[in-house]
């Protein structure tokens, strides 16, 4: 029970870093950079291949702290695209409805946003 609300209180620390970051409005799929119907091992691939490239400790040690948070937040909205695109369950959610689960708070991604 307690590793279930600590796994529920990280996923809404996630949302929030994603939402202080600037990416309200976008799309999982955009994140990763994959159509929407990609298979999980596409989904997988994109993930590996975006996060060696972005990841914040493969930044040169004199990067300034600004572009070290500005990596560090792609990173996490890279990581949250990808573990809601690889739950199945999530991903018909997040399809849906534009959340990445039910009764979410943070609203990621929705079509009305473009208009």
């Amino acid at each position: 029970m307690r590793r279930l609300r600590l796994r529920s209180t990280m996923r809404r620390l996630l949302c929030c870093l994603v939402l202080l970051a600037g990416a309200a409005a976008t799309d999982l799929y955009e994140v990763l950079g994959v159509p929407r119907d990609a298979t999980t091992a596409e989904i997988k691939k994109a993930y590996r291949s975006m996060a060696a490239e972005i990841h914040p400790d493969k930044l040169p040690p004199d990067t300034s702290d600004a572009a070290r948070e500005r990596a560090t937040a792609a990173f996490v909205e890279l990581a949250l695209a990808h573990e809601v695109l690889t739950d199945p369950v999530r991903r018909q959610t997040y399809d849906e409805t534009g959340m990445s689960e039910e009764g979410d708070d943070c609203l990621l991604y929705t079509s009305d946003a473009a208009d």
